[in-house]
This record gives C-alpha cells, sequence and structure tokens, in this order.
C-alpha cells in the first residue's frame, strides 16, 4: 500500500489504467482529497484489503483501487479500474461510491461487485446484498434491489443485461476459480487475458452473440482452458500468443 499526493499519481497516466483513474479524479469536480491510497494487482494475483471506514475489499488480478487516505465529510468515493467485490460498512447516510470509466456504482451499505475492466466492452454490476443505483455518464440511472443479480452494462450500444447470478460461484471466484456465468465470448477472451498473460484471438464472427458458462479450477493452464473451450466452439478456433510485457496492468 502506497500514500500518493494527486500531483504524483500523475506520473503514471503513461500507464493506461492508472492514467484512466487519474483523471477520474480530476474529472469529478466533487473531489477534493489532498491524498489518495493505492491498491494494485498484478495479473497473475488477487488480494484482499480493509478500507479506512472499514469497507472490506477482495481486489481480482489485474485490478487498481484509488481511495482517500481519509473520507471526507458525507462522502465516501473509491476510484477503479478491473474487478473488486465491496462488503460496504454502513456509515450513516454517507453513501460508498466506486467511480470507473464508464458508470459510478452507489451504495449506501451492503456487498456488491464491479468488473470494469478498460478493454472490456461490458461493465458488469453484481449485487450480493442491499441495494445499489447505477449512474450513468450520459446522466441515466438504474437501481437494482434483488440480491443475486449481475447487470450488464454495454459500453457501445447502452444497453442493460440482467442475470441471476450464483453467490456460491462468487465465493469460488474470490478463491481462485475462473467462474464464467452467462458471459460474452468477448468479456471471456479478455478475462482470459489478463488472467495468464496472453493474447486471445478467433475469427468465428458468429461467437458474439452466444453466451457462454463454464468453470474452471485455480491450476488450471492456459492449454486446458483453450482445450475446453473448443471443445465447445471447434478445434483450433482460438489463437494465443504471449502477451507482450506490460500489454495490460
Amino acid at each position: 500500500m502506497k500514500i500518493h499526493s494527486l500531483k504524483y499519481v500523475l506520473v503514471f497516466l503513461l500507464l493506461p489504467v492508472l492514467g484512466a483513474l487519474c483523471a477520474f479524479v480530476y474529472l469529478d469536480c466533487c473531489v477534493t482529497e489532498k491524498s489518495l491510497l493505492e491498491y494494485f494487482t498484478a495479473n497473475d494475483e488477487t488480494r484482499s484489503v480493509i478500507l479506512p471506514d472499514g469497507t472490506k475489499v477482495w481486489l481480482g488480478a489485474g485490478s487498481v483501487l484509488f481511495c482517500p487516505e481519509k473520507f471526507a465529510r458525507n462522502q465516501r468515493r473509491v476510484y477503479l479500474s478491473g474487478e473488486a467485490f465491496f462488503d460496504v460498512a454502513g456509515s450513516g447516510d454517507e453513501t460508498f461510491r466506486v467511480n470507473t470509466e464508464k458508470l459510478c456504482v452507489d451504495v449506501p451499505a451492503g456487498s456488491f461487485g464491479v468488473k470494469a475492466y478498460p478493454e472490456m466492452k461490458e461493465v458488469m454490476t453484481t449485487l450480493l446484498s442491499g441495494e445499489l443505483e447505477l449512474a450513468f455518464k450520459n446522466g441515466g440511472r438504474f437501481v437494482l434491489s434483488e440480491s443475486g443479480t449481475r447487470v450488464d452494462y454495454d459500453t457501445q450500444n447502452l444497453s442493460l443485461r440482467r442475470t441471476a447470478v450464483e453467490q456460491r460461484k462468487v465465493a469460488l471466484s474470490q478463491n481462485g476459480f475462473l467462474v464464467f456465468e452467462d458471459v460474452s465470448f468477448d468479456n471471456l477472451l479478455r478475462t482470459l487475458e489478463r488472467r495468464f498473460g496472453v493474447l486471445l484471438s478467433c475469427e468465428e464472427d458468429m461467437l458474439s452473440e452466444r453466451r457462454f458458462t463454464v468453470m474452471f479450477p485455480p491450476d488450471a493452464d492456459i492449454q486446458e482452458v483453450i482445450s475446453v473451450l473448443e471443445s465447445m466452439i471447434g478445434k483450433g478456433s482460438i489463437m494465443s500468443q504471449k502477451c507482450e510485457t506490460n500489454q495490460y496492468l
């Protein structure tokens, strides 16, 4: 964990994920924090942290989370690029807000997850308990109150898709399993790229309309994963190459 002033954070603008988060800090006119805590995970790791207000966070692979060293009065705001699950501590009327590049998630208290990697076309928000509100950059809002529900926001056509999720599988994903439940093929490939440090492509255009539900154990390697996927879509369909260093944070 490191403490950075806003000025020092600008050093990371050359890195796409951290640069995006720095932009959140400056573009949000309400942000007044002088210093930020930075929580970072490499592509092959996850971690658990506790924020200054007592909120518990599980941070997924290849993710970065910024929050103030001390939350300002009447506002609790963090900045995420990647994936995280939050168990938000109740704090009176102070809403907890997760800022991402495409939307914000507001929660008074409860448990939820956000998956918002910059290279993915969808932002996925999962409600485990409580209630949350999505605030889109175009001014729209959406309230989700059904626990065990995931809402996928398509950032290209600005549409929403609801999916029921098993909380058991959410727990498995936090223990190293690769869990995909009714996800797009693009989302699946982009997640695998981050997990294994590879670049994946597929020339089957029809797969863009298909949804996939599949799970892999923590010790599965990329060749085993590709083999399973090709048993579903056709042998030789997926091309893989080693990712250049820092292609993804």
